[in-house]
């Protein structure tokens, strides 16, 4: 490492399925910046201290990821508007010990949808999944026009149900909250046109 370099890190857990720290890295080395970009395992019963720990640093910024997408807003001494009503956070930068967070994952879920020619204006939409980044994919999804589905399991269900309601306060558009058996996922997938997995099923480890 070069003096003065200034580092970044990714705090979730597990971690070791993300290829961020390859592709920040590859990044900076293209860019030709003094950064470097790791990655730490992070329990839930470890982020505050690991918050305060990362601003004692001068860590200059975070990516933030499961499970700690909405934990992490109480840490923080500010947050963008957009985190603000999507309710959870994924980036954290710290400006001379301030940290403030923001959310980019709806941004990035949006941009992706137009990658792909999808618009979801006037579609029926369906999200598995009621966390950190069923937040924001729900929220963009929202703030593109679609009618949104929020499939929880039955135990979490509360969660799903906070989250539509919240979202149906700046929604045009019918969000609501069911139960993902598959019963219900069988009927809502029959006129559903975009079907969204936000959980963590199918990641790696």
């Amino acid at each position: 490492m070069k003096p003065g370099v200034k580092i970044c890190a990714l705090l979730g857990d597990p971690i070791e399925q993300s290829l961020s720290p390859d592709m920040h890295n590859d990044a900076f080395r293209d860019k030709g910046l003094n950064y470097i970009y790791i990655a730490s395992r992070v329990k839930p019963s470890s982020l505050a201290e690991a918050i305060e720990g990362s601003r004692a640093l001068g860590i200059h910024g975070l990516n933030i990821t499961i499970p700690h997408k909405v934990s992490v807003m109480a840490l923080l001494d500010e947050i963008d508007e957009a985190s603000e009503q999507i309710g959870a956070v994924n980036t954290v930068v710290n400006t001379n010990g301030v940290l403030k967070g923001y959310n980019t994952d709806a941004a990035g879920f949006t941009k992706a949808l137009a990658g792909k020619n999808v618009d979801a204006y006037g579609k029926q939409a369906v999200v598995l999944g009621a966390g950190g980044a069923s937040m924001a994919v729900s929220y963009a999804l929202v703030k593109a026009g679609a009618s949104v589905t929020i499939m929880n399991r039955l135990a979490h269900l509360d969660g799903a149900s906070r989250l539509a309601n919240k979202l149906g306060s700046i929604s045009h558009n019918p969000v609501q909250a069911m139960s993902l058996s598959p019963q219900n996922l069988e009927k809502c997938l029959e006129t559903a046109e975009i079907l969204i997995n936000a959980t963590s099923v199918g990641m790696h480890p």
